[in-house]
């Protein structure tokens, strides 16, 4: 299997067009480099995130507040941006991230979060940056934080709980949508991989086979299940926002892992 790797790819194209005319001067007006208009944007804003909400979540732009997204911070905002600002060549405050992370940046905290934005945001984050820099340090971060994740997982049908507590392991929340009960295969996948432990990217596609066992006689997934009774919610199916990165992790997973068993679930949920 080819190392999974994470792959942020600006593309900027600029198309100029004017009619032939000989009369016409010729334009020698040098066109905007745009790709450097976008690492410069990219620059500013991480500055007033360093200067206004260093440490926290995210930054407010227009009262230059801090806020954190639950009652303590987690860092989120920076471990999102490593991979954009590391593949722009902005080493230097990659870097700084990177050194936090593995020094300063603690999981064990008595809060309540989401398992889905924290695993795509936190977990995906720490993976990219293991990734790209190679520190184990950052990968031992990114399997605490997992190990944190996991017990909300731990229900009859494999579907993991809206809610886990980063520090006792308690979990709440048995009603979730369909992306927040498949979108893990990558994340806990790619763990697997470099951590060579099955049991993450096990507990991932078990939740992932859950909701597709579930499926209407049109092989049509439901909005939502509740993951203790694996009873589905809703009448309805669809692929908007709370669906589509089921599907999307599907395939991106079959991509990545070879999982013909995956492959063949996208298959067949996108015919239908």
């Amino acid at each position: 299997m080819n190392r999974p790797t994470t792959v942020l790819l600006f593309a900027c194209t600029l198309f100029s067009c004017s009619p032939s005319d000989g009369n016409q001067e010729k334009n020698d007006q040098t066109p905007p480099d745009l790709g450097q208009e976008v690492v410069n944007e990219t620059l500013r804003s991480w500055q007033a995130y360093q200067t206004y909400a260093w440490g926290s979540d995210v930054l407010m732009p227009l009262s230059k507040d801090a806020q954190n997204w639950y009652e303590e911070p987690l860092y989120i905002s920076p471990i999102d941006a490593y991979s954009t600002l590391f593949l722009m060549g902005l080493k230097e405050e990659a870097k700084k991230i990177e050194t936090y992370v593995v020094d300063s940046l603690r999981f064990d905290k008595d809060i309540d979060a989401k398992v889905f934005e924290v695993n795509i945001r936190i977990l995906g984050g720490l993976l990219s940056m293991y990734d790209l820099s190679e520190n184990p340090a950052v990968l031992e971060k990114a399997r605490d934080f997992a190990d944190r994740m996991m017990p909300a997982f731990d229900t009859p049908t494999g579907v993991p709980r809206y809610w886990v507590n980063l520090k006792t392991g308690e979990s709440r929340g048995d009603t979730v949508n369909l992306a927040e009960a498949g979108t893990n295969l990558i994340e806990l996948g790619v763990l697997s991989y470099y951590t060579q432990d099955p049991r993450y990217y096990q507990a991932a596609k078990r939740a992932a086979l859950a909701v597709y066992e579930r499926r209407s006689a049109l092989d049509l997934l439901s909005a939502g299940i509740n993951v203790q009774t694996g009873e589905v919610v809703g009448k309805s199916s669809h692929i908007c926002a709370g669906a589509d990165s089921y599907y999307e992790y599907l395939y991106k997973s079959y991509l990545l892992f070879g999982d013909e068993e995956i492959g063949a679930i996208w298959q067949t949920c996108i015919a239908a």
